[in-house]
């Protein structure tokens, strides 16, 4: 029986999470192009006094404008696992993916409010896992402990400024992973000298660093306003969720789709992976957005937390064919069809769309000559193609390639090799690191598309013969 579009597209997304064999903690090369991958992420400027030593990205959006960011000089940075990214394509989807991470944080259900409390002093000085309020400004002063094991979330939600005492620091009990921790600010945050922070710093407009502040395990990514160091040491890490998850946060009415889409991240985790930050808030949503956010990543019509599956999608899909090589793939098949009568927004092009546009034209073209290595390409479904430029052609003689070509140009053979064949050759596609093989394959998915429009046109040639025959009997009658 011919399968569905839906359930290609779902056994799509279950094999790529499957072969997803990058190792995305403990190197920042790994996964260099997600936001967790940024140190610091800064709005206006950032600005550096005295030697700083950054482990991860910098990037800037929408500003350019950067001060002590050399590599030498009294005034710069010692760059190690990361690159300096301004305004460019990267340093724009960390800053779109900020964005994401932070409305979603700061619209999590509060479990504590600490309002009027200080960080490290009293009952704040130790705290569990949990979604912590302060209503106006938050200072840490001494020491604050957190407690719990290593799948736990802490998230601490400030309505205006972050500030911290001279000397303070964070400390974690337990297992608790500092990838994990999350502090939301509404306005600024500030960080006394010789502070020991750990964890993300998420605010709204700037951060500052003052002399000899560091951020061990964590990140400084300021949405609006600038980032300013002075003489400090920042080390991004990984977030990180318990195997499990996901299935056990969806809801009793979830479908068929969602839970398996659910296992697939869940079977990742439990391999051993590490989800991308942009990934990995789903396990902050409720049960009921939670269980949109998965209809949306597979392709099915679904109509709240849009954003929050495109973004995971793009992180995905960054981590997926952003880099190549890694160990040992397995493809795990799926068993059977999902039951569920479901409707995709992800429809194919018309034939005359399908041929427009540079990303086909260098698609067609690579197959006679020079291959782009597939590995590296960032290739975005139709249900979530975009405008942004992500390449040029020398091909075509363009600069502007952008995420819908891809999704045009590319989108439709990977389908077209599941109704017709088999969508593994896709994924083998994607993912072969031999150029030849590649190529090989891609002229296989570009002759099964071709197939398939010839098929889809004659059986559209055939229903307006038939609805042609019945207009001209309705009008004899």
């Amino acid at each position: 029986m011919p399968r569905t579009f839906f359930s290609i597209w779902s056994r799509l997304f279950r094999l790529l999470l499957a072969a997803l064999s990058i190792g995305l903690s403990g190197s920042i090369g790994a996964n260099a192009q997600s936001l967790e991958s940024f140190a610091i992420l800064g709005g206006s400027t950032i600005t550096n006094t005295g030697i700083s030593t950054v482990n991860g990205n910098i990037g800037l959006s929408p500003g350019t404008a950067t001060t002590g960011t050399g590599l030498v000089g009294a005034n710069s940075i010692v760059l190690t696992g990361g690159t300096l990214h301004i305004n460019d394509g990267l340093a724009q989807t960390a800053k779109s993916d900020l964005t994401t991470a932070f409305n979603i944080l700061m619209g999590r259900q509060t479990t504590v409010d600490l309002t009027g409390q200080t960080l490290g002093v009293g009952p704040a000085a130790t705290l569990g896992a949990g979604v912590y309020n302060f209503d106006t400004s938050a200072q840490l002063n001494g020491i604050l402990t957190l407690t719990g094991n290593a799948s736990d979330i802490f998230v601490f939600k400030i309505g205006s400024t972050l500030t911290t005492a001279s000397a303070s620091a964070i400390v974690l009990g337990g297992t608790v992973q500092a990838g994990n921790v999350f502090f939301v600010v509404g306005s600024s945050a500030t960080l006394g000298t010789t502070t020991a922070f750990k964890g993300q710093i998420l605010a709204l407009t700037s951060i500052t660093l003052n002399n000899a502040a560091t951020i061990n395990c964590g990140a400084a990514w300021a949405r609006n306003g600038a980032v300013t160091l002075d003489t400090n040491t920042i080390n991004v890490c990984t977030f990180q969720i318990a195997p499990g998850t996901i299935g056990t946060t969806l809801p009793d009415t979830a479908t068929t789709n969602q839970g398996s889409v659910a296992a697939a991240i869940d079977q990742f985790v439990a391999g051993g992976g590490s989800l991308p930050l942009a990934f990995g808030v789903l396990a902050l949503l409720t049960p009921e957005e939670l269980a949109l956010a998965l209809s949306e990543l597979s392709g099915e019509s679904a109509t709240g937390v849009t954003l929050v599956g495109s973004r995971a999608m793009d992180s995905f899909l960054d981590a997926v064919l952003g880099q190549p090589g890694g160990s040992e793939r397995t493809i795990v098949s799926r068993e059977g069809a999902p039951a569920d009568n479901t409707v995709s927004v992800m429809g194919y092009a018309d034939s005359a769309r399908m041929d427009e546009g540079p990303a086909l034209a260098s698609v067609t073209a690579a197959t006679s000559g020079p291959m782009p290595d597939i590995a590296a390409w960032t290739i975005w479904g139709e249900l979530y193609g975009g405008q942004g430029n992500v390449a040029g052609s020398l091909t075509t003689g363009t600069h502007a390639v952008s995420t819908q070509d891809f999704g045009y140009a590319i989108g439709p053979r990977l389908n077209a090799a599941g109704r017709l064949a088999d969508m593994t050759i896709g994924i083998e596609c994607l993912l072969a690191d031999d150029a030849a093989r590649a190529v090989e394959l891609a002229q296989h998915l570009d002759a099964f598309n071709r197939e398939r429009r010839t098929v889809e046109s004659g059986m559209r040639a055939q229903a307006e013969a038939m609805l042609e025959a019945l207009m001209a009997g309705a009008g004899d009658a």
